[in-house]
């Protein structure tokens, strides 16, 4: 079960104005839209940090 936008904003005490609250919903089912079927995706396609040198990795580890 999931909970609407206007409920979650009342939890934490935002009342939005009806015209806001239709932007924002609208704004959240764009974003969802956005993500698609993140659920199956596969971790290693999913990094995009750089690649760590090998020198500067060990580096960091020694001061932890």
């Amino acid at each position: 079960m999931s909970l609407s936008i206007e409920s979650v904003l009342a939890a934490k005490g935002i009342h939005p104005k009806p015209e806001h609250l239709k932007k924002l919903e609208s704004k959240w089912e764009e974003i969802e839209g956005l993500k698609g079927n993140l659920a199956n995706i596969n971790l290693d396609d999913a990094d995009i940090s750089p690649p760590q040198h090998p020198r500067r990795r060990s580096r960091c580890l020694r001061n932890y």
